[in-house]
């Protein structure tokens, strides 16, 4: 369970519970976080949930006494991220003011009236482009999908690991921790302010079927942070997310200290990869076996972008190879997980042939 996130807060709940049994398990929930819960608006209480906008006396009497009303989604995502969110974010007058990625001028306080419809465009434009840095590579999406037929709510992750500003297209892996830790790969398009997310293929197990998303990107316009909001192409669940952090990414992952790569010779040599140290993320150094002559090399070299490039410089134990040895290889992108390298070698005496490396 995360900390007391609410430790501070006393809660007060406008509107009534469509299910009572799901609202205990809230309000048990709100206890073990810190939060206290209040019957009725007094001068304690620090947040008022709700999500009708017809209560207008409830909420009015809320405002009154400077309590942000929020919906309900509040409290879900912030135990989702385990950390206190900002009610601001989620305040229930905000969807009045909210406007979807590819929306009108006005939202983002542009016009388009006589000399201003070039800075309206310009506007609208850098909106878009700052939109899509929350797709970037390494940017992490968290949030919840509701499963509408069996009742259930389930935290899902979503990791971008590729985009493609040009053709707007995306490629990546969902997390799911409830359902055994489950990831999938995915695949993403953007069009008309809508990303399709293609949850095509499982990872670690078979426990998540192939689904797809349809959701809406919305920019909020007094903040600017952007959310997804949608559902299963075949609606039997919705889905809400936000971009919650952005972490590096180490281009070909499976290259740092401590992993292991089988690969073979197009001679029908066998070698084992393994690398020792990676002091930067452009250098690499290891050592390779050579099962078929029980001879054991050293290597080092470079990683840049898809490309990595190593000198076979020494031998450790056994012989049966010529030194030094050059190779140059390339990440193969349409394999996913990026995990197999082809290149070539090159020896001082003029020989030369193919590789191959794969994740072991």
């Amino acid at each position: 369970m995360a900390t007391e996130i609410f430790e501070q807060d006393v809660f007060v709940f406008l509107d009534k519970p469509s299910d009572k049994d799901e609202h205990d398990k809230l309000l048990d929930t709100l206890s073990d976080l810190g939060g206290t819960v209040a019957r009725s608006i007094n001068k304690k209480t620090t947040i008022a949930i709700c999500n009708d906008n017809s209560l207008t006396s409830e909420i009015e009497k809320a405002e009154k006494l400077d309590i942000p009303v929020v919906k309900k989604e509040f409290i879900t995502e912030s135990i989702t991220q385990s950390k206190r969110l900002d009610p601001k974010d989620y305040l229930l007058k905000n969807d009045k003011k909210r406007k979807d990625m590819d929306g009108d001028d006005t939202a983002s306080g542009a016009t388009t009236n006589g000399d201003t419809k070039d800075d309206a465009e310009s506007a609208l434009k850098k909106a878009k482009v700052d939109t899509y840095k929350a797709f970037e590579p390494g940017c992490v999406w968290c949030g919840t999908l509701m499963d509408l037929e069996a009742g259930e709510s389930h935290p899902m992750f979503v990791r971008i690991l590729k985009f493609d500003e040009k053709s707007l297209t995306l490629e990546g892996e969902t997390e799911w921790p409830t359902l055994e830790n489950s990831k999938s790969k995915f695949r993403a398009t953007i069009k008309d302010g809508v990303l399709t997310l293609d949850d095509y293929e499982p990872i670690d197990n078979d426990v998540l079927e192939p689904t797809v998303y349809v959701l809406k990107i919305v920019t909020n316009a007094t903040n600017g942070k952007v959310t997804l909001d949608g559902k299963t192409e075949d609606e039997k669940c919705t889905v809400k997310l936000m971009m919650s952090k952005k972490e590096k990414i180490v281009h070909l992952p499976f290259l740092t200290v401590g992993k292991e790569c089988d690969g073979q010779l197009v001679q029908d040599f066998a070698m084992s990869l393994k690398v020792t140290g990676r002091k930067t993320e452009k250098m690499l150094e290891g050592t390779i076996d050579w099962t078929s002559f029980s001879t054991k090399t050293k290597f080092k070299g470079t990683v840049d972008g898809n490309t990595v490039k190593f000198t076979e410089y020494e031998v450790i134990s056994g012989d049966g190879v010529d030194l030094p040895v050059e190779y140059n290889g390339q990440l193969q992108s349409s394999t996913s997980p990026d995990s197999l390298i082809t290149g070539d070698y090159k020896l001082e005496s003029g020989i030369a042939g193919k590789f191959t490396l794969e994740k072991a």
